[in-house]
């Protein structure tokens, strides 16, 4: 027959230096019930013994009550003060039931003691096991946030990245009487990987100008050629245009000293939306056109000289630069599926 492999009863944990956690909670309860029993038992009341027998004295002056003792003392004692006296004898002395209570209580006081000390180091254990727990969550934490910036310079390092700028505004003439203003952008992939364009609109805008700030324009956005079509790393730039056509009652040589002058507000906007590395990304163009004569041009006003003064229509229109608008700033960012719905 194999060997009965012996029960553990109890489980006492250590911690990492060596101190007992749990110091068998169950033996102490066992041993706090038997003292509580032995305890109750001390304290239960016991019966006192009965009177002893009358002595011969008493039972003669039973007999004869003529009889009294000749002590004068006697008349005043009770009967049953010997028994008083003997009760009060055995009560003086303590039996072993006395002895056990008072020991147990003892052992009690001893126990309660011996609980509360458990239970303060197994609270340093706990707590000593939650700080660890933290600091392994913040570690964890932390690796995670490193994962996650390591793929996210990874992605950055190879994804695409569509540059757009603004390239010239010029006067387009298609015949007698009728003319038309050209603008356009450039889109230039300046990344490592392929670009998809998703989308993309953009217009060319004049509008007048109150207190040198730009009213809303009443326009309709054009969708660009490129959409649907992909943008090559380092390959040539993807050229867009933009037109502003003849309306009615419209002077061509006021159109062009207002535009020169910077009374008429001329600007490009739309956006771009495409898709590299499995990430989309909307990128916002905004460009506003200073003009040769405008206040904004500090470059004519610094050089001193007439020499490149606009001779015509068409230089007043296209001797100025665009520049980044500063209210609509030229900002890129990743388009998630909750933003596209919003």
């Amino acid at each position: 027959m194999g060997k009965a492999k012996p029960t553990k009863a109890i489980k006492v944990t250590k911690g990492k230096n060596g101190d007992v956690c749990v110091i068998a909670p169950q033996i102490l309860a066992i041993f706090a019930v038997i003292l509580a029993v032995a305890q109750a038992a001390y304290s239960a009341p016991r019966k006192a013994p009965g009177p002893k027998a009358d002595t011969g004295q008493s039972a003669a002056a039973a007999a004869n009550p003529a009889v009294r003792p000749s002590d004068p003392a006697a008349s005043v004692r009770p009967q049953n003060s010997d028994t008083f006296i003997s009760n009060a004898n055995e009560k003086g002395g303590k039996d072993g039931w006395d002895r056990t209570g008072i020991l147990a209580n003892y052992l009690l006081v001893a126990v309660g003691l011996g609980g509360v000390v458990v239970a303060v180091r197994t609270l340093r254990v706990i707590r000593r096991q939650t700080n660890l727990s933290e600091v392994a969550a913040f570690a964890a934490k932390e690796s995670a946030e490193a994962a996650l910036q390591q793929i996210q310079m990874t992605k950055d390092k190879e994804r695409a990245r569509v540059e757009i700028k603004a390239t010239g505004l010029e006067l387009q003439h298609e015949g007698e009487g009728s003319w038309n203003l050209k603008a356009g952008i450039s889109l230039r992939n300046i990344g490592a990987a392929r670009a998809y364009i998703r989308e993309g609109i953009g217009n060319l805008i004049i509008e007048t100008l109150t207190d040198w700030v730009p009213t809303k324009p009443d326009y309709y956005p054009h969708p660009l050629d490129v959409v649907t079509g992909f943008i090559d790393p380092n390959g040539e730039p993807v050229a867009e245009s933009f037109y502003f056509f003849r309306s009615e009652n419209l002077d061509l040589s006021e159109l062009a000293q207002s535009i020169s002058k910077g009374t008429l507000a001329v600007s490009i906007r739309g956006y771009v939306e495409y898709e590299t590395v499995g990430t989309r990304f909307r990128r916002k163009f905004s460009y506003a056109y200073v003009g040769y004569e405008s206040p904004l041009n500090f470059g004519r006003i610094l050089a001193f000289s007439d020499e490149f003064n606009p001779r015509n229509d068409s230089e007043r229109i296209s001797f100025g630069f665009w520049q980044q608008e500063p209210i609509e700033r030229n900002e890129e960012r990743e388009i998630t599926l909750q933003k596209k719905l919003s």
